[in-house]
Parts: C-alpha cells; structure tokens; sequence
C-alpha cells in the first residue's frame, strides 16, 4: 500500500456517500485531527480522485483549512468503489463497546476527560457507569446517628448520596439472590440494577 501525500484541492467528494455527516461529527473530526493529526489515508478512486472512504475527514480538512492530505488511491471500479465505501461504513457501525474496559481505560486518564468523539458528561458518566456505588454495612458500630437501630438486624446502606437504613438479612439476601440469578460475569449489571431499586424505592424502604 503506497500512501501519498496531494493537494487537497485536486480530491472530489463523493457527491453519491451515503454516510451522513452531522455538524457534531465534523466538529469532533475536527478535534481529533488538531490534536492527532491524519492518522489514516483518505481512501481515493485512481482516474477520478474521488474519494471513497474518508468523505468526513476531508470536510473538516476544508474547513481546518490544510491544503495536503495523505491518499491512498485503488484501482476500483464504481461499483466497486462503492461496494468499498459501504463495507467500510458498516463494518464500522458494528463494532460494539465493552463498557467496563472502556471506563477503566478513562479513569486511567485522569480528571482531563478531553477525548475527541465524546462530550465531557459523556465521559463521566461512562466512568461513573463503571465504578459501582458502594454497600457499606455499618450495623457492628455501636455509636451511630439516629438513623440507624440499635441491633445487628439494622444497616445504613450508602449509595453517592443516600443514605438508607434497612434490614441486613434482607439485603443480604436480595443480593445473593441477584448475583445468583444473574452469574458471577453479570455482577456488576446484577449490583447496578439493585441500586437503581433502592433509589426507585428508597420511600418505602425507611420502615
């Protein structure tokens, strides 16, 4: 594969792409390269310098205002070229994420959460998605705050901000019954729904 480096203004979109390209993606586009730079050729048909895969990037080149790109050209056919671009588009649409390798690849990061393709709120709550509250079980301490009962049956269970007494068997309970039913791979979408109950419930729960 030779990767040749050409004035931008000798390529021609694809005035047929079926790959729309929303302000939001352009501008993200545009994030990355100021920070990355062309990391991956426009893919270009040889005889037309039309581009076929790539469309999105060479906008927002335009608009960078760059006057080269790195191009790779291929002998296609149209049909060809087409059936190029849309197995290029598709085999990329699917792809999946694993979002707890994915969260932990963020908190590697940092508090900077800056990475081209995402808003920060996304990213936080992709990091939040992948730290489990935790279930703190308080009912061995002997000086607690009036919201809790004297006893080894009573525990405060602290999830972000609330803070809920409930029975300790029960809770207990319910989560082995969750991680059971769900398998020791689920846990954590086992202990996510569990803390959306208590949230879901927390009215009823003070009793």
């Amino acid at each position: 594969m030779e990767i040749k480096e050409v004035p931008l203004d000798q390529l021609k979109p694809d005035p047929a792409n079926a790959r729309k390209h929303s302000d939001r993606n352009i501008e993200e586009i545009i994030r990355s390269l100021k920070e990355f730079g062309q990391h991956a050729p426009l893919v270009v048909q040889k005889g037309t310098n039309r581009i076929i895969v790539g469309n999105g990037r060479y906008e927002a080149m335009q608009m960078l205002g760059w006057d080269k790109a790195y191009v790779v050209y291929v002998d296609d056919d149209n049909v060809t070229a087409v059936r190029r671009a849309l197995a290029d588009n598709r085999t990329a649409e699917l792809a999946e994420w694993d979002d707890e390798a994915l969260a932990r690849l963020l908190e590697g990061l940092g508090d900077d959460l800056d990475v081209p393709g995402w808003s920060e709120d996304e990213l936080r709550a992709l990091v939040d998605l992948g730290t489990l509250p935790e279930v703190i079980d308080n009912s061995y301490m002997d000086n607690r705050t009036n919201r809790t009962a004297s006893g080894y049956g009573n525990m405060i269970i602290a999830i972000g901000t609330l803070s809920i007494l409930y029975d300790r068997k029960k809770t207990l309970e319910i989560i082995d019954a969750i991680l059971e039913g769900y398998g020791e791979e689920k846990k954590n979408e086992a202990m996510e729904r569990f803390c959306e109950w208590l949230y879901e419930n927390r009215s009823l729960i003070n009793r």
